[in-house]
């Protein structure tokens, strides 16, 4: 390593870290959990309906209505008596809820409540465009709101008639015995339960979505119980799947460090060679890692070929200068169309050979489970050192599992900070169900400050019907 290179790498070393958090793919984890986050709401709100029924009551609620400004002796009323009319029924409901009525009628019932408690349950209303006056008052018992209404209202007439020099206000409504207790103030508790226990959930979700993260290589060994094979730095940018035969020379932060993933793949046994990449979802690099490491065991003299194992969603051909018409490949070898030595490419790198993934068939699973991908991996074992596969995210479908069992080994790609532990182990989980050997693990897009301590947390987890990818530049030529 020359001292540019160690300057850069402790010039990333240096980089403050930051929170990474893919928004997008934070909704689709906590839309898996919306379930959970509703029905723990809906419990929440029916203990509120519980209490407020048997603990704290309903409340039922009397009203009396009056008439506030007297009829002139005049036969007609002028707009100027309308406006002046208005302005008085302001000062009215001012004298209606002040502490002198108020207080009066708390100290007429001996009630053991300030005023302030009062005034909570007492409701005056302008009825609009009129000169009436709404006076309510709730209470657990419908007698008691109504004696509590009539009170309040006789003694308000009297403070505004003596307060006012007003005389002749009349009660156009009496008080009210109500029968059907007040249901609003249920309605508002059981909403306010629902709704806070719903964004308590949800943000317990959240912190627990964001700090489970792998996010470095003794995270993938102690969580998971995985080998890493390898430690991959990231590049500074999102580049997608480079074309190595394009490259002049590899970069020197990360070339080491493919090596190093090389020398560990050839050391998992001479009589391994047929490897399949994948990983837990979309975006963590399998499909670039998987290509470079082809690339590094043919720079050896290995005879290499690497196989496109997405036959759902490969841009393997686009990217590497293939027209579509031209994207023939494992779908058509698997299907009986074609012969693998027919569908072969060589590269511009000695030892290097490509099968594309072909047209998309309508059951990708149903063909890799046939007998004839079996056959295809024995045909291709006996004319090459290592058989590279790059297949897709073994949490978005099931091919993952079907190519993974008829491999000598798998390799799970992991991107730092980008998957949670429980969606890795679950990844794990399902290719042991499937019998698959599980040479390890590779972690993606190391940030150098990653490699000593512990980075911020993210999330990057996608479904199979988002998935998309850049590929970088495009190579690659029929022989």
């Amino acid at each position: 390593m020359n001292v540019t290179e160690e300057a850069e790498r402790q010039d990333l070393a240096l980089r403050p870290t930051y929170l990474s958090i893919n928004f997008k793919s934070l909704f689709m984890e906590l839309l898996d959990k919306l379930p959970i986050v509703l029905l723990c709401g809906v419990l929440a709100g029916l203990v509120s309906f519980l209490l407020y029924a048997n603990v704290i009551g309903p409340d039922y609620v009397s009203t009396t209505k009056i008439y506030v400004l007297p009829q002139n002796d005049e036969s007609t009323i002028t707009y100027s008596d309308l406006e002046v009319g208005q302005q008085l029924t302001n000062d009215y409901i001012e004298i209606i809820q002040g502490r002198t009525v108020v207080e009066k009628t708390i100290g007429f019932f001996g009630l053991d409540e300030s005023y302030e408690s009062f005034c909570k349950r007492l409701t005056v209303e302008n009825q609009s465009d009129t000169r009436i006056l709404s006076i309510s008052v709730e209470d657990k018992d419908p007698i008691t709101a109504r004696n509590l209404v009539i009170y309040l209202r006789t003694t308000a007439i009297s403070a505004i008639e003596d307060g006012m020099s007003v005389e002749g206000i009349t009660v156009i409504e009496e008080a009210n015995l109500p029968t059907d207790p007040e249901t609003s103030s249920l309605f508002v508790a059981v909403l306010a339960a629902f709704v806070v226990c719903c964004l308590m959930v949800l943000g317990i979700c959240i912190h627990y979505i964001v700090i489970d993260r792998i996010v470095t290589a003794d995270d993938i060994e102690e969580r998971l119980g995985l080998t890493v094979l390898g430690s991959i730095l990231y590049e500074g940018q999102e580049q997608g799947i480079s074309v190595p035969w394009k490259q002049t020379h590899s970069s020197g932060r990360s070339a080491e460090d493919f090596r190093s993933l090389r020398a560990n793949i050839e050391l998992c046994g001479a009589e391994n060679h047929v490897f399949a990449f994948t990983s837990c979802s979309p975006g963590e690099g399998k499909s670039t890692i998987s290509l470079r490491i082809a690339v590094e065991l043919a720079k050896t003299g290995k005879n290499v070929l690497f196989i496109d194992g997405d036959m759902r969603m490969s841009v393997f051909s686009e990217k590497l200068g293939f027209q579509e018409d031209e994207n023939t490949g494992l779908s058509e070898v698997l299907s009986g169309r074609e012969q693998a030595d027919d569908l072969i490419y060589e590269s511009d790198i000695d030892h290097l050979s490509l099968l594309l993934s072909g047209k998309r068939p309508p059951n990708p699973a149903g063909l890799l489970s046939q007998k004839a991908f079996r056959s295809l991996l024995e045909q291709v074992r006996e004319n090459y050192d290592y058989v590279i596969l790059d297949m897709p995210p073994i949490g978005s479908v099931i091919d993952s599992a079907i190519i993974g069992q008829m491999c000598d080994g798998v390799v799970l790609v992991i991107g730092s900070n980008m998957v949670s532990g429980r969606m890795a182990s679950k990844a794990i989980q399902q290719m042991q169900r499937a019998n698959c050997n599980l040479a390890g693990a590779v972690l993606n897009k190391v940030r150098m400050s990653n490699r000593t301590l512990y980075g911020t947390y993210g999330t990057n987890k996608y479904y199979y019907t988002s998935y998309t990818s850049s590929y970088g530049e495009e190579s690659g030529n029929r022989s």
